[in-house]
């Protein structure tokens, strides 16, 4: 399997668009506290695959397979609902962790809108 040399950039540029889809006006809802869903789980995953990725030799064995790896966890990440506010915010720390030069650029609005609600979810000021 080939892959370009452009999927670093892919990676630091990607939009996480899906997010909007994935978070309807029903989800903002109380959580209870006894559910528990594994995005942080799969968030911290993410960080370790990323770290590992960006360490790999360039085009080599454990490139491609770190890289396969860390799109199976992103699918999970934004495309299963979270039910818990830890959730919530694991999906919102990706988001801004995942393209922050984008939105800065393009979407500077949204960018400081994700930052207020990531905050009041964990409950600081801003």
């Amino acid at each position: 399997m080939t892959y370009s040399a452009n999927r670093r950039k892919i990676i630091a540029a990607a939009p996480a668009v899906t997010f909007v889809s994935a978070l309807p006006a029903s989800a903002c809802r109380d959580f209870s506290p006894i559910e528990q869903d594994p995005h942080t789980q799969w968030l911290n995953e993410w960080k370790s695959l990323r770290l590992r990725y960006e360490k790999a030799e360039p085009d080599s064995t454990e490139e491609h397979c770190v890289w396969d790896k860390l799109i199976a966890v992103e699918e999970k990440i934004h495309k299963t609902p979270a039910t818990t506010k830890e959730g919530v915010c694991a999906q919102i720390e990706w988001i801004l962790s995942e393209a922050p030069d984008d939105y800065e650029w393009n979407y500077p609005a949204h960018l400081e809108a994700l930052r207020l609600v990531f905050s009041a979810l964990k409950g600081g000021a801003a």
